[in-house]
C-alpha cells in the first residue's frame, strides 16, 4: 500500500471515532439537561448550557457528516414555516424561533 492510502485511512478512521464521539456528546448532553430539569434546584445558566451544548455538537456532528450549516438552517426556517401553518399564527414559541433565524 501506498503512504497516501495509509493516511486516507487513517483520515476514515479518525472520522469515525469524532463522529461516535459526537454522537455521544449529544446523548450525554440531553442525558444532562434532563437531569437538571428534573432538579427542583437547577439553575437556569445550566439548562441553558446544556441546551447550547445539544446545539454545538449537533453542528459539529453535520459538519463531520459532510453537511453544510446553511442548509440544515435554511430546512430549520422551512420546517418552522409549516409548523407555524399547521399549529397556528398563535403559537408564539414557533413566531419567535422563526423570526430569530430569518433575522440572522
Amino acid at each position: 500500500m501506498s503512504g497516501f492510502s495509509d493516511g486516507k485511512e487513517l483520515d476514515i478512521a479518525r472520522n469515525i471515532k469524532l463522529i461516535e464521539e459526537l454522537k455521544g456528546s449529544i446523548l450525554t448532553d440531553i442525558a444532562n439537561l434532563y437531569v437538571h430539569m428534573a432538579k427542583a434546584h437547577s439553575q437556569r445558566e445550566e439548562i441553558e448550557d446544556d441546551i447550547a451544548e445539544v446545539i454545538i455538537n449537533t453542528y459539529l456532528l453535520s459538519s463531520r457528516l459532510g453537511l453544510n450549516c446553511s442548509d440544515i438552517e435554511e430546512l430549520v426556517v422551512k420546517k418552522l414555516k409549516i409548523r407555524l401553518l399547521k399549529e397556528g399564527a398563535l403559537d408564539f414559541d414557533i413566531k419567535e424561533i422563526l423570526d430569530y433565524f430569518e433575522g440572522q
